[in-house]
């Protein structure tokens, strides 16, 4: 018998957040057994097309979350195909495993919370307490720059680029009201992780 395999993006309407925003969902459905889960992206409603299951319009706002859910979709076929490959049945649970283990490490925030670790454990090069907080401190304003320009609470490591830092340099200084002094150190810290993970494999 064929398998079938689905994909479907819904919003949480019916739970809006404080910031007026509905996370956005993705289902999977293999052979009538579905399992859902969040994209971490969140939209406003006015700007969701149901049917289409994609954010309204051409603007940057719309583009940035649509090129997420496909490379959502992109991701979850691909993984599909891997599994399909390797196991005779498959499950929405498999699925989502294989998907989320990948995925993960693809985003600044999984990066980010692993060189803290490879920093405090490395021998000769421990960080105290007070650091480790300043970088997740640091992790911590790179969200806020994230939810307030894309709505989003993480990147693709792909997309982070000189202009993404001078944004967010500039979100410091202007939105948060950071001096210059102050906002060079988190660009510091952040210059280390990203230093670091040119190496990392």
């Amino acid at each position: 018998m064929r398998s079938t395999f689905n994909i479907l993006f819904f919003i949480k309407k019916n739970e809006v957040k404080r910031n007026g925003l509905c996370t956005i969902m993705v289902r999977i459905t293999i052979d009538g057994v579905y399992l859902q889960f969040s994209t971490k992206t969140d939209i406003s409603r006015a700007y969701w097309i149901t049917k289409q299951g994609r954010a309204k319009g051409c603007t940057q706002y719309a583009d940035e979350i649509n090129r997420q859910l496909d490379g959502i979709r992109t991701g979850l076929y691909m993984h599909h195909s891997r599994l399909r490959d390797k196991y005779k049945y498959i499950t929405p649970l498999m699925l989502k495993k294989a998907f989320l283990t990948i995925e993960d490490k693809t985003k600044l925030g999984y990066q980010f919370s692993e060189q803290v670790k490879f920093f405090r454990s490395k021998t000769g090069k421990n960080i105290g307490s007070n650091t480790s907080f300043r970088y997740g401190l640091t992790w911590r304003r790179i969200q806020e720059f994230l939810e307030k320009e894309h709505n989003i609470s993480d990147i693709q490591m792909e997309r982070i680029s000189l202009g993404f830092l001078e944004k967010f340099y500039t979100f410091m200084r202007k939105d948060l009201n950071y001096e210059n002094n102050t906002a060079m150190k988190y660009m510091q810290r952040f210059s280390t992780i990203m230093s670091s993970l040119k190496n990392w494999d």
